[in-house]
């Protein structure tokens, strides 16, 4: 599967200038090992061969109006799956990120011209493992024996996109604004805004695959392999909020399917833990206080010779003797049972002859 998504800035924020995030795509240009080094230009719907000076200079341009605690540009990461990388050469995935750029404008509420747009992107070859921090540790999400900071083995190529928020003709589109929410405002002529990034992701990947279809018709998908699919998943396959993200009916006849599927799943653990329990209570319920008694007997004798548990037969409610017994056999002895141990035990160790101090 497939990632494409839209994020902040990459680097330094996206509020103030973009010269921050511009820098951090031209490291690999800079890495110290020199055959690892890999000198892209930046790219966009007019040009292949730019710099990362002048895609800054126009990053940086038109922001009149806007705040300075509001986002001035977007970063867009478009990262193919190895099945897909391998039928895509470097051009092809810098003209499947042209073609998204054309789902981008087409996908604001408000009509945004494609060829208005300001943006910028770098194809990279490289990816690194990153550590995880969590609950203040760190956990590295590397396989066994990767480092963090290590460099991923195989095809890693992806691209960074950086979009400025306001085009050429001075609209200002922002990708984090949800139509359905958004009402009209001035500053979009009265219109509607707003952007649906489930509906984006998904209509990129579609025509990424059909890139790939018209070069290799044989090329297959498979639902689960694609960002539709994974986001259905994650969501519980919950077919309502499919239809009201503006999901076609096929995606939504398959949430119906899953949805029955893990329910009938659900159901058939919930009955497996049901009787599991009620099987345990019965176990449970067959133990005499005669039984327990005597269990309880001769597990306080055969530990007790072992050394492991010293004062076994306390009789208050702490005795080490209860918790042993319900951590070893699942029921817990009254304070009667007890004291009747208790008593048995010194009858068995005096007939024994044996003097023991218990």
């Amino acid at each position: 599967m497939s990632i494409i998504k839209i994020q902040g800035g990459l680097s330094g924020g996206n509020k103030g200038s973009s010269k921050q995030s511009v820098s951090y795509l031209e490291k690999e240009g800079k890495i110290r090992d020199k055959s690892l080094r890999k000198d892209e230009p930046f790219f966009n719907q007019k040009e292949f061969n730019i710099t990362g000076v002048e895609a800054v200079k126009k990053l940086d341009k038109k922001r009149g109006g806007i705040s300075k605690t509001t986002a001035k540009y977007f970063s867009i990461l478009i990262a193919p799956s190895e099945k897909e990388l391998v039928n895509l050469s470097d051009q092809d995935l810098k003209n499947c990120a042209i073609e998204a750029m054309e789902v981008y404008a087409q996908n604001f509420e408000q009509e945004v011209n494609s060829n208005e747009l300001v943006w910028y992107a770098k194809l990279e070859h490289h990816r690194k493992y990153k550590g995880l921090k969590k609950k203040k540790k760190d956990k590295l999400n590397t396989p066994l024996g990767a480092k963090s900071g290590q460099y991923k083995s195989g095809d890693n190529r992806h691209i960074h996109i950086l979009v400025r928020r306001k085009t050429d003709d001075n609209v200002s589109a922002s990708p984090f604004m949800n139509a359905r929410k958004s009402r009209s405002t001035p500053e979009f002529g009265g219109g509607k805004i707003g952007f649906n990034q489930i509906s984006f992701s998904s209509k990129c990947e579609a025509q990424m695959h059909n890139y790939i279809r018209s070069k290799k018709p044989e090329y297959k998908v498979y639902e689960e392999d694609t960002q539709v699919g994974n986001f259905l998943k994650e969501n519980n396959y919950d077919y309502q909020r499919a239809s009201f993200l503006g999901m076609n009916e096929r995606h939504i006849a398959m949430c119906k399917k899953r949805k029955e599927e893990e329910d009938i799943k659900k159901e058939k653990a919930r009955t497996t833990d049901v009787l599991r329990t009620v099987k345990e209570i019965k176990t449970k319920k067959t133990h005499s206080s005669t039984s327990r008694i005597q269990t309880a007997v001769e597990f306080h004798l055969k530990e007790k010779y072992k050394g492991k548990i010293n004062n076994i037969s306390y009789q208050k409610e702490g005795s080490p003797l209860i918790f042993a017994v319900q951590l070893k056999y699942g029921y817990k002895l009254t304070l009667e049972e007890l004291k009747v141990v208790h008593s048995k035990v010194l009858e068995i160790t005096k007939s024994m002859k044996k003097g023991y101090n218990i």
